[in-house]
């Protein structure tokens, strides 16, 4: 099982965005406000309720933990300044 010390700064980095990013680009999709919004929830929910493989339970509840700390706004609202969805 990997942990966020077998990764550098910038590698960690990236597998705490991509979630956000997947999840940002379906919500983007919808190009409603309230759609974005139900798809980040999902996102959300998925990720800290989700079934996930025993071998990869504690990364994931590493990056899940680390997305909370820096807050689902901060994260989300990179995104949207970086992409420009509206």
């Amino acid at each position: 099982m990997t942990t966020k010390a077998d990764y550098t700064e910038d590698e960690w980095a990236g597998l705490v965005r991509a979630p956000i990013l997947a999840g940002a680009y379906v919500a983007a999709s919808d190009m409603s406000f309230f759609g974005m919004i139900g798809e980040m929830t999902a996102l959300y929910k998925t990720m800290t309720e989700g079934d996930v493989p025993e071998a990869a339970s504690g990364l994931i509840e590493a990056v899940v933990a680390e997305i909370e700390a820096l807050g689902r706004k901060a994260v989300l609202g990179r995104f949207i300044r970086h992409h420009g969805v509206d």
